[in-house]
């Protein structure tokens, strides 16, 4: 009987040990922005054929290279010169609702080569106050072939 209070003490005492945490005095960010420059550090891509991962590539970006979000919906994407290709500056806008980030391009020149105004869909992954990761589902040339789908990922830090 002595045994079984004993343990009965121990079980008590080591719910009331763990429940019980010091509080740290610092409150978690919740108005976290993804206002700011955050400079490209890489970016992973994972191809698939008939649903299957035929090929994943890490790549470093070129040394340089940036988004500057504004608190009045704009943005730069900036590209620098990297091998023989001239680099770009494009001012886009942009709308960033919940995960869901959504980049308007306009048309613009880079090098001999000329781009339509497009759109781009990508999900925020990671968003803190120094990294930011955003994946892109690119899925094949009409949008609607997932199982042969590029998908991108882009990794930021400020």
């Amino acid at each position: 009987m002595k045994n079984l209070i004993t343990i009965a003490c121990l079980v008590i005492a080591m719910f009331c040990f763990v429940g019980c945490s010091k509080k740290s005095g610092t409150s978690p960010k919740t108005n976290l922005s993804i206002e700011g420059k955050w400079t490209e550090d890489s970016a992973t891509f994972v191809s698939y054929k008939n649903s299957q991962i035929i090929g994943i590539s890490r790549e470093p970006t070129p040394d340089g290279s940036y988004r500057q979000f504004n608190s009045n919906g704009t943005a730069i994407d900036y590209w620098p010169p990297y091998q023989s290709y001239p680099g770009v500056s494009v001012h886009i806008t942009y709308v960033l609702s919940g995960s869901k980030l959504t980049l308007n391009y306009p048309a613009f020149q880079a090098g001999g080569d000329s781009f339509d105004p497009y759109t781009d869909e990508w999900t925020v992954l990671t968003l803190n106050e120094h990294q930011l990761a955003i994946k892109y589902t690119d899925a094949g040339v009409d949008g609607t072939d997932p199982a042969n789908a590029l998908i991108q990922y882009y990794y930021f830090s400020r």
